[in-house]
């Protein structure tokens, strides 16, 4: 009788072992899945977090390529037209140096050209958003920050010199001009034939040899003279702006 139940106690046991192994495996294999899903989860949301940030990037990309190539275009236009300024003004200076006054008409418009300051209307809105609201590191260019830098340096010396224009260089030349003549149109309006560029085509009341006085007085010279260095400036900071966007987009470009 007691042999029986000593060998239906081992039995038990012998079941009880083979099946302890078989439990743990299926809490590992539980376990296993669970730290896979979690970590499945989290590579998940990387992906799609690194997705949105490279779509940002690249639509932030788009934009500032497309406003960097419109701004070139606006650079060039702007610079072109003073450089045919500096033309004119060099062109009175030597003239007035040689006191040759032949061309009343080269004269007149030389004189409106050193008036006319050249503004360069450049929008540059996502640039300007992006470096405020910090998207700009999504860009990881060194070369892209660097020509920013200089792209912005040489838009605070335009917006200087356009300062200058009103404070300095013209205010007291024009001013003197003014006293002196009444209307400045009347430098402008040269000859029977030749009308005030820009305006209501008015012959001047000025005599020739009056207008000569006038374009070989220290007024008009410190006038053009001061306009020249002025837009002389004006020239190169737009073409340092123009360099520093080329540099902008070969680095937008790059993969």
């Amino acid at each position: 009788m007691n042999a029986e139940k000593d060998r239906k106690s081992m039995e038990t046991s012998t079941e009880t072992r083979g099946t302890a192994p078989s439990g743990f495996g299926r809490f590992m294999v539980e376990g296993l899945v669970i730290v896979v899903s979690i970590l499945m989860a989290f590579a998940i949301d990387a992906w799609w977090a690194e997705r949105q940030v490279s779509n940002e990037r690249e639509a932030l990309k788009a934009s500032l390529t497309q406003e960097l190539e419109s701004s070139i275009v606006t650079i060039r236009e702007v610079y072109s037209a003073i450089d045919a300024d500096l033309v004119k003004i060099d062109e009175f200076l030597e003239a007035r140096s040689r006191a040759d006054f032949s061309s009343m008409e080269s004269m007149g418009y030389a004189l409106y050209a050193a008036l006319n300051y050249q503004e360069a209307p450049l929008f540059v809105a996502t640039l300007d958003s992006a470096i405020a609201g910090g998207g700009i590191e999504l860009i990881e260019s060194k070369e892209f920050r660097l020509s920013v830098s200089r792209f912005n340096r040489a838009r605070t010396l335009l917006d200087e010199y356009a300062k200058l224009a009103i404070t300095r260089f013209f205010v007291g030349p024009v001013y003197d001009l003014q006293r002196e003549v009444g209307d400045l149109r009347e430098l402008f309006l040269v000859g029977s034939n030749v009308s005030d560029p820009g305006n209501d085509g008015s012959q001047p009341s000025l005599s020739e040899e009056r207008l000569k006085e006038l374009y070989s007085g220290n007024e008009v010279y410190a006038l053009v003279f001061s306009s020249r260095v002025l837009k002389s400036n004006q020239a190169q900071a737009l073409r340092d702006m123009e360099q520093a966007a080329v540099a902008m987009l070969a680095a937008l470009s790059e993969r």
